[in-house]
């Protein structure tokens, strides 16, 4: 037996009816740290900082793949993002974009919008974030929690 469930069961549910995507959290996280959001001009719509894990939303204002996007404006995202590799996250299609350091970066398509969802193992929000063994932990539970709601 698992004990995921346990494990997860007071944990809180952020919603965010914007971008519709909702995403679990440990209710341990004290407030500030939980909801990083920063709304940003330009390109990216959202930046969700939770720990090691990153959500953003950028604008698909061209209507094109994932894989175009992220070819045209990967190194806006972050250097060596492109290419990417096919994967699945969560069910969804999207590109994985492995920049080493522990860290993946997962490009989904949804409506109008790329989300990069990031797991930042040791990188975090900050080079200087040193996150502890049971945030890493939790960091899988959160990355595999991430869905969208509409």
């Amino acid at each position: 037996s698992t004990k995921t469930a346990d494990q997860t069961a007071n944990w809180k549910t952020y919603t965010n009816t914007t971008y519709n995507y909702s995403i679990r959290l440990p209710s341990a996280y004290p407030d500030n740290s939980e909801t990083n959001i920063d709304q940003s001009s330009g390109e990216l719509d959202l930046k969700m900082v939770t720990s090691s894990v990153w959500v953003a939303v950028w604008k698909n204002s061209g209507n094109l793949t994932t894989d175009e996007w992220l070819k045209k404006i990967g190194n806006t995202v972050g250097k060596n993002t492109y290419p990417a590799q096919k994967t699945t996250f969560n069910g969804y299609d999207a590109l994985v974009s492995n920049r080493g350091q522990s860290t993946n970066w997962y490009f989904i398509s949804h409506g109008n919008y790329i989300y990069e969802v990031e797991d930042n193992e040791t990188v975090g929000a900050a080079p200087t974030f040193k996150p502890t063994q049971q945030q890493i932990k939790d960091q899988k539970e959160i990355l595999s929690s991430f869905k969208f709601t509409q």
